[in-house]
């Protein structure tokens, strides 16, 4: 896979932020590094919050008994509600890193010496016709 197929599939795959808190015995496994989590069977309780970056649409799912809580389901809705928060934060910050990377992908492209040529504009500058790893510029 190359870079721009990479960043395509990154950009595809970050359309949907999804965060789901269940309550309930789940099953571990994996290493720490690579977590397996298997929900059970019949959950206790559960929020999920869906947000489609790219049309803004926002789906929240809670358990009714979320509905009002206080006490430790509240304490759970506001942590749930806070990594929602740190979630979008996160999506940001990686958004803002790839366009930043596709900037400087960009400005090394344009930057790349080519042998100066008759008819170019600039020494050393690619122009129309010339050639830079297989592509031709019209």
């Amino acid at each position: 896979m190359n870079l721009l197929d990479m960043m395509m599939r990154v950009a595809t795959s970050a359309a949907n932020l999804k965060v789901v808190t269940v309550i309930g015995p789940p099953t571990l496994g994996g290493t720490l590094e690579n977590v397996s989590v298997t929900l059970p069977p019949t959950p206790t309780e559960c929020l999920v919050t869906n947000i489609n970056l790219l049309a803004g649409d926002v789906t929240h799912i809670a358990s009714p008994s979320f509905v009002g809580a206080t006490g430790g389901l509240d304490a759970v809705q506001k942590a749930h509600e806070q990594l929602v928060v740190q979630a979008q934060a996160s999506v940001k910050a990686n958004i803002e890193a790839l366009v930043n990377l596709a900037n400087k992908i960009g400005n090394g492209w344009e930057r790349q010496q080519v042998p100066e040529r008759p008819g170019s504009t600039l020494p050393g500058r690619a122009t129309t016709g010339d050639t830079i790893a297989g592509d031709t510029i019209a």
